[in-house]
């Protein structure tokens, strides 16, 4: 048993301060919500609970929205967050064009704009900054559209972005132009406002527990197959980084003894076979050896060919297309696999541009389940297909934001689980 170490006693302010914690983080999770029931459900005084209302309400964190019924029939007054308190601009550097977003305390998006696309640019952070000036009519006032002052901004980037969410340096291996960048010191300069950086797969996983197919789940595994693949994993409600936040580097995985001979440059083992790359390079050599009806679809010209083209020529029977999905399928299930039986998590998310792909269900995700059930020698956990599609990066993103500045003012949080 380890005994749990601390700096300093708990007097009265301190005690306070846990409590106003513990109080907003309640509101947040259970809006709208009265006085009597968060005393009730907290076990805390009420008048201790209306000191703590009224001092967040003057505060501008929280406002009454309302008179509601109470469980008992009366009337009280709904509690909800202040979503209007500020807005933070959220960046997803992943997708085909950079998905920018402007979201209020709540994480709702308020405003979106697509921007440039990242393997085009030399000039990564000029155009970052434009794309960001598209959403910030009033810059110099720091406010976005509808006048909200912008808090934050946070940036989900395809790399390992080091040790903490505000790291300095980026580390990654597909996308030369993103290497050493530092965002936290370009952007905070420009607006004023503390940034955050952090892996968009990492982010993603954060968004489908917050609000998408995980929710309700505090371990949790999100699987990104796109041109890259990667896994994002929550650990108890929080984001597992690794000691040097490269964590969930699936791409990288090795399958098989002759996989060890593999040297990587830009693309990890796995990502070479079973990346959407990965399957369009496959697919064209195999068009080289033989007539397929993959051919057809892309005029005969590979570099018109598509993962799409692929399951669609397997979806009507295609040998050639069958044998590069099978091939896939049997890649991603092994990684998957390993990963639930080192991790044990409650779900596995799927996401990325695998789940754009004609016959999803039928192609990939039911022979991925039946891999899992039948190799797994526990209960293997549901496999689910992400619920929030393209927007889990930039909803990753500002939840990120938001929880990083909530955080520093109230830092105490009920555990989930009885300790």
């Amino acid at each position: 048993m380890r005994g749990l170490r601390v700096s300093r006693t708990i007097n009265a302010n301190i005690q306070n301060q846990i409590n106003t914690s513990i109080i907003f983080h309640y509101i947040s999770e259970n809006e709208p919500v009265y006085r009597a029931k968060i005393a009730e459900s907290l076990g805390i005084s009420a008048p201790a609970v209306s000191r703590v209302i009224e001092s967040l309400i003057s505060d501008g964190f929280v406002v009454e929205t309302g008179v509601a019924p109470t469980e008992r029939g009366r009337k009280a007054a709904e509690l909800r967050i202040n979503t209007a308190r500020g807005t933070v601009i959220a960046v997803d550097l992943i997708k085909e064009r950079t998905r920018i977003a402007a979201c209020d305390f709540r994480g709702k998006i308020v405003e979106r704009f697509s921007g440039f696309k990242l393997s085009d640019t030399s000039r990564l952070e000029r155009e970052l900054i434009s794309s960001i000036d598209h959403l910030l009519p009033s810059r110099r006032s720091g406010t976005v559209g509808g006048g909200a002052k912008l808090s934050a901004i946070a940036v989900g980037v395809p790399a390992a972005t080091g040790t903490a969410p505000s790291a300095l340096h980026i580390s990654t291996s597909l996308y030369a132009g993103l290497e050493g960048l530092d965002f936290v010191h370009t952007l905070g300069s420009r607006y004023g406002v503390p940034v955050y950086v952090e892996n968009v797969v990492k982010l993603s996983a954060l968004a489908e527990m917050n609000s998408g197919a995980a929710r309700n789940c505090s371990d949790v595994v999100f699987v990104e197959v796109s041109n890259g693949i990667g896994a994002g994993i929550i650990v108890d409600g929080h984001v597992y980084r690794g000691a040097s936040g490269a964590s969930g580097e699936l791409g990288f995985t090795l399958l098989g003894g002759e996989s060890l001979a593999y040297r990587p440059s830009n693309k990890g083992w796995l990502e070479d076979r079973a990346s959407m790359e990965g399957i369009t390079r496959r697919a064209s050599e195999a068009m080289t050896q033989g007539t397929s009806l993959m051919g057809d679809l892309c005029s005969h010209d590979p570099g018109r060919l598509t993962p799409s083209m692929v399951c669609q020529a397997a979806l009507q029977g295609d040998s050639a297309a069958l044998r590069i999905v099978t091939e896939t399928v049997e890649y991603l299930s092994l990684a998957i696999v390993n990963l639930i039986l080192i991790l044990n998590p409650q779900i596995v998310v799927l996401g990325g541009d695998l789940c754009r792909l004609p016959g999803l269900e039928e192609l990939f995700v039911s022979p991925i389940r039946a891999a899992a059930g039948r190799s797994v020698p526990f209960a293997a956990p549901p496999i689910a297909v992400s619920a929030l599609g393209e927007d889990a990066g930039i909803l990753g993103a500002s939840r990120l934001a938001i929880d990083s500045l909530l955080t520093s003012r109230f830092p105490y949080k009920l555990s989930s689980s009885p300790s």
